[in-house]
């Protein structure tokens, strides 16, 4: 009733109206069928069932040749099972053979490697021992030259020394 005789001087403070599903515009034009694959999207399915229907005359020709088979057929289907039985077992061992092989090449490549690695470790300390031995060589080098540098200087201090004289060559001798 306010607004009635007030205008709203803020609109986009009202809540706009909620949307609902049953506002959607309705298409008038439905989406065609493809028509292009219908007959493609036909042969497959028939296909599907064509092969469906065979396992299951399959499944029905083999229940009931076991159940109720002649003489020969049992015989041919204990062949076959036998048969069967013999491929699962030569593929079992032919498997456990190919399993084996695999186990030994990863053996033999971590051996390799294990190989390989203290190879490295080796040739590793081999020049960290040749190193440290040409460094404490260099040591053992430039504490000799210091040793001998020092000697010299000492020989020449002492040569200076002598030539120089004391202190107490220097003074009178009333004063010692």
């Amino acid at each position: 009733i306010f607004f009635r005789f007030f205008p709203n001087p803020y609109p986009e403070m009202i809540a706009a109206p909620r949307q609902s599903i049953l506002s959607r515009p309705i298409r008038k034009n439905a989406p065609l069928r493809n028509t292009e694959n219908i007959d493609v999207e036909y042969e497959h399915s028939q296909a599907r069932l064509h092969a469906k229907q065979q396992r299951y005359q399959e499944q029905e020709d083999y229940r009931r040749r076991c159940l109720e088979g002649t003489r020969e057929e049992k015989v041919h289907l204990q062949e076959e099972r036998r048969q069967e039985m013999q491929e699962a077992v030569t593929w079992k061992s032919s498997r456990k053979l190919q399993e084996k092989a695999h186990d030994k090449t990863v053996v033999d490549r971590s051996m390799q490697r294990q190989e390989y690695c203290q190879d490295a470790e080796k040739s590793a300390e081999a020049q960290k021992r040749e190193y440290l031995k040409s460094v404490m060589e260099e040591n053992k080098r430039l504490a000799e030259e210091r040793r001998r540098e020092a000697d010299r200087r000492k020989v020449a201090d002492q040569e200076r020394e002598r030539q120089e004289g004391s202190f107490w060559d220097r003074t009178p001798r009333s004063f010692r």
